[in-house]
This record gives structure tokens, sequence and C-alpha cells, in this order.
């Protein structure tokens, strides 16, 4: 058997420790799901991820009553309490009720109850953004192309004509749900399309408005793109301490083109027919039997023709462009590692700085897409090279024990033969009934009398003289009282 030296096994027991007391702690994270930024994918990662173990997923909408019962839980831990590890996507429906910045600030706020109280459960923020030109269009596909089919006069009839009803999209997704409502069902002259249009048309509005984002978006712990999915997720892992098995993207997503509206997805369920055959799908929608590629860049060239003019709408409609240029960026946990354990050396920079970082990260989410079975193993590579980490020498395998030889079966005794069944005796003979005596014959009733009326009783003849001549009185005097 190979012996490590002392240095290696120490290493090694050190960096299990901090794993095991990592493994032990709480959690809190939070995904904020913007629309069209692949958080239906994301969904699936934390699925994936609840499966392993790792955290309870919570999501999609949290009402009001439960979420202040849930804060009211959590400020209320102590240290002895087992921390939860507790994953939340705030997605749609947020803002009802409580609003969501009131919630996010009641999240930060965690932070301080914890430190106070002793509690170790770390609070991670994350938030994914587009590029804008890119989740304009995948917008307008979504839920605005069908409404202007069916009703130009009041959605509208284009894709720049709807561009510049909802200038700086994802700035106002970021900061309240609601305007998801508004850019997909709202008419171009309804009252919050309006409203929206004033607050970044006004210089002072737009200055306060700007600040406003900036001051939500700088919140964040981990800000990832959803153009560098892979390489985001990756940096969300590095940050809960999970393995790439734990993020792995599924593989039924990776292409899964979005449903653009409800009726594409009739059409592909065999909705309503033709009469000579199915009915064509319309242009914005993708036929899964094609190529996918192929039926993008198809979609895409029917919404923008010419490219460059989409791009300097985008740039007339954003004048907020910050969010366009933002790339992965990975903060330090706020809360850190109790007293009691041993904290982690800071891992030095990679040669050649983030350019290196994101070089080797590209270079990881091509190999991936290119190399599907390794993707896992080519991902998590990546990440332990670009993070400057030498790689853990391999713990040698204890050779197995050989098996002892198995004991040989004892024979079973023979089995004891079975006593004859003694015979059964015959059934005594029935005893013969006795015959019925014959029923008696029923005496004759007999014959009612008939009923007779007062003046046949007084007509009857009586039985005595005295009786009739009092039968005689009662009929005279009854007859007189009557008449």
């Amino acid at each position: 058997m190979v012996e490590l030296p002392p240095s290696t096994r120490h290493h090694l027991s050190h960096a299990t420790h901090v794993e095991r007391l990592r493994e032990e702690r709480g959690l809190i994270f939070l995904e904020r799901h913007l629309e069209k930024n692949a958080g239906s994918t994301f969904r699936e990662v934390i699925a994936h991820a609840e499966r392993r173990g790792k955290c309870m997923y919570w999501g999609f909408q949290q009402r009001s009553p439960p979420w202040q019962a849930a804060i009211a839980a959590l400020r209320n831990l102590t240290a002895l309490d087992i921390p939860p590890r507790l994953c939340i996507e705030a997605h749609s429906g947020i803002d009802y009720g409580l609003p969501w910045l009131e919630r996010f600030s009641q999240l930060r706020g965690l932070r301080e109850v914890f430190a106070e109280r002793g509690v170790d459960i770390p609070v991670h923020l994350h938030v994914r953004l587009r590029s804008p030109l890119s989740h304009y269009v995948s917008y307008y596909l979504w839920t605005v192309v069908e409404r202007q089919a069916r009703n130009p006069k009041r959605f509208g009839s284009s894709f720049a004509e709807w561009a510049r009803s909802v200038p700086n999209l994802q700035s106002e997704l970021l900061l309240s749900s609601k305007a998801a409502f508004t850019a997909s069902f709202a008419a171009k002259d309804h009252k919050e399309i309006k409203e929206w249009r004033e607050r970044w048309a006004m210089p002072a509005k737009a200055a306060a408005r700007r600040r406003l984002v900036w001051q939500v978006l700088n919140e964040y712990d981990l800000l990832g793109t959803t153009d560098q999915f892979y390489e985001s997720t990756l940096v969300v892992a590095r940050a809960l301490n999970w393995s790439a098995h734990d993020m792995a993207a599924p593989e039924s997503l990776q292409k899964q083109a979005p449903i653009p509206a409800e009726s594409c997805d009739r059409r592909a369920l065999g909705g309503r027919k033709h009469r000579f055959g199915p009915e064509p799908l319309p242009w914005w929608c993708r036929n899964p039997a094609l190529n996918y590629g192929a039926e993008k860049a198809r979609v895409h060239s029917r919404v923008c023709p010419n490219r460059t003019a989409c791009e300097l709408l985008i740039r007339e409609v954003l004048p907020l462009s910050p969010l366009s240029a933002t790339c992965t960026r990975l903060r330090p946990p706020a809360s850190p590692l109790p007293p009691s354990a041993t904290p982690l050396r800071p891992r030095p920079p990679p040669p050649g700085g983030t350019s290196r970082l994101r070089a080797i990260l590209s270079r990881a989410a091509f190999a991936a897409r290119h190399h599907r079975g390794r993707r896992t193993l080519l991902l998590c590579t990546a990440q332990r090279d670009a993070q400057g980490v030498p790689r853990r020498p391999r713990r040698p395998r204890r050779p197995r024990r050989p098996r002892r030889p198995r004991r040989p079966r004892r024979p079973r005794r023979p089995r004891r033969p079975r006593r004859p069944r003694r015979p059964r005796r015959p059934r005594r003979p029935r005893r013969p009934r006795r015959p019925r005596r014959p029923r008696r014959p029923r005496r004759p009733r007999r014959p009612r009398r008939p009923h007779l009326g007062l003046r046949a009783r007084a007509q009857r003849a009586p039985r005595n003289p005295a009786q009739a001549s009092g039968r005689a009185q009662v009929l005279a005097v009854h007859v007189t009282c009557c008449v």
C-alpha cells in the first residue's frame, strides 16, 4: 500500500474537515428570475440540486402571508436550532401585497440578524441578465407577436413599435415583477405604458430610476449572464460550495425552443385542422421537426431583417446601458465560517487576470457544446484551472480484501414422509322429515251488520216499548231543532 506524505495527508484532512463544516451549515439562496433569462432552465438545475439533498426549493411565486411567516421564523432562529437550507426562486406575482424591493431588503436584513444571534447561515443573492437585443427579440416572440397578429390596431404591428413603448425592459423587470405583465398584455395606449415611457423620457425621473437600478443591482452577490449560462452556473456552484454534478443543466432543456405563444402549442399538439390537412404554423412558431439553428435564424430574421438597424433601435430605447456590458462576477460570501472552523486560504488569481478566466471558461463552454457526454467533467476541470488551484492528488485506493471462500451449504434433511390420511367415516343417512299436519279449515267470518243512519234507526222496530217512546222523543227534538 502506497502511503502519502504527512503534509499531503494533513492538507486532505483539513480540506475534508472544512468541506464537512460547510455542508453542515445552513443556506439561503435567492434566484431572482427575470423573464426570458433562462430562469426555467435554472429552475430545473435547482430541482436537480434538491433531489441531491442540497436545499429545499421554494419557488415561482411567494404570497405575502407565507413570506411574512417565513421571514419571522428565520428571524427567530438561534445558534441551537437546525439551520435550514432554502433555495428561493422569486419570479412572478411577487409584488402583490408586499412589494419586491421591501422583500429584498428583508432578506438582506437577515444577515445582520444572523450575525447578532450567532447563526451560521450565509445568504446568497443571485440574478442573471441578458444582452439587450437578444432579450427584446426573445420577449417579443414570447408574448407580444401573437397579440399584434390578432389585433394590430390595439397592440401595434411591428417589433420597433413595441420596443419603443417599453424602454429599459430588464431594468423595470429588476425593480418590479408587475412590469412583465405590462410589457406582455397591455395595449400601446394603456395608462401603465404611458407612465413607463414618461419615467424614462423626463431627465430627472430617469436619473432617479437609474440610481435605483444600480443600487439594487449592487446588492446582489452573484451576477451572471444568460449568454454565458454555463460559466455563470459554475460561479454559483463555487459560491455555494457545490460540485458541477449538483449544478449540471439538464440535457433536455439545453436546446428547448421557448413556446412563443399559445397558438404554437395548440398547433404542435394538433389542435385546429385545415380542410385539406393540418393547419400550417404561423411564422413565429419554430418547427421542432426541422433544424433548431435554422429555425431560430429564420424567425429572428423575420423579426429583425436588418441586424444593424435593430441594434441602433435598442441603443435608442436603452439609455441605461450597463446591463448590456455586465459580465459574470463573484463576491465573497457575506457570512463567514463559524469561529470554531479554520478559515479557507484565499485563492490566488489566475495568471492573466479576468481575461484569462473568461477565456478558460469560454473554452470550457465551447467544449461542453461539442462533447456533451464529457460536459460536467470539462466544466469542473476548467473551473479548477481558472481559479489557479493545484489539482489535489488522488487518494490511492485500498486494495480489496480477498473474499473468504463461501462455506459449503449444509445438505437439506430429507423430508419426513407424510402420514396417510385416515379415511373419512361415511355420513349418517338423513332422518326423514315428519309429514306436516293438515291445517284446520278457517271458520267463516260473520257478516257485518250494515250501518244504519239516524232515521233508519228510528224506523227500526224497538225491542221494548220504553225504548220506543224514548227514541221518538229524541227524534222529535232533533227534527224540531233542525227545522
